[in-house]
């Protein structure tokens, strides 16, 4: 009767290699994926912070000012010129009805264009050109000719962004990234990074196009 031979521990050990190869290469490809998700959901989110404080534009005739890092979600009073302790914080998520923090559970940072958030109706605009009414009309505190305070470039450091009435952005994957660019989106100045993710900069950057701003205040008849 012939006997049937066994495995080799050389045999095992290259099943086992191939086989936690293999494993590695799901685990991998499932990170990957689930990173991709939670990417894709903090910019539909990001977008929906967008549409938010048009909306709440549209209904008050200002943007939101900024929460408190780590608050309630609720938006720092507006004054007559701008907010109270400043124009960057945190996405007031409560003011608007929204999720609080992005896929990643992180608080999401907002800034505002100070003329755009204050409560004070009237009053003129530097920024508006020569020869166009400066005059906040009644129904809001900023101009059709208002131009914002903030800005975006890519990494190389080219405009992406400008005059921006307001900006909100994710930390990404890693949260508080201390690269040069990423420490750009924190440094509470009206200058912020926007690009395409890399090994060493994943934050995600939206912001309020001033022309859609603008369109919407009209449609709601807020301006001009």
């Amino acid at each position: 009767m012939r006997r049937q031979r066994g495995f080799s521990l050389l045999e095992v050990a290259v099943v086992l290699v191939i086989m936690s190869l293999v494993l590695g290469g799901l685990l991998l490809t499932m990170g990957n994926y689930q990173q991709y998700q939670r990417s894709s959901q903090t910019r539909r989110e990001l977008a929906a912070a967008r549409d938010a404080v048009i909306g709440f534009a549209a209904t008050r005739g200002r943007l939101p000012c900024p929460a408190d890092p780590g608050g309630n979600g609720l938006e720092r009073a507006p004054t007559a010129s701008g907010c109270t302790t400043g124009q960057f914080g945190e996405l007031p998520w409560a003011t608007l009805g929204l999720p609080r923090g992005d896929a990643w559970g992180m608080p999401v940072g907002y800034a505002v264009s100070a003329e755009f958030a204050r409560n004070a109706s009237g009053g003129t605009f530097a920024s508006c050109p020569s020869g166009q009414p400066t005059t906040a009309p009644t129904n809001a505190v900023f101009a059709l000719c208002s131009a914002g305070t903030l800005g975006a470039r890519d990494i190389a450091n080219q405009v992406v962004g400008q005059q921006l009435p307001a900006v909100f952005w994710s930390g990404g994957p890693n949260g508080l990234g201390t690269g040069v660019a990423e420490t750009e989106n924190r440094d509470d100045d009206v200058d912020f990074v926007a690009d395409t993710p890399t090994d060493t900069f994943d934050d995600l950057v939206e912001w309020v196009p001033p022309t859609v701003l603008a369109n919407r205040m009209v449609q709601a008849g807020r301006l001009p």
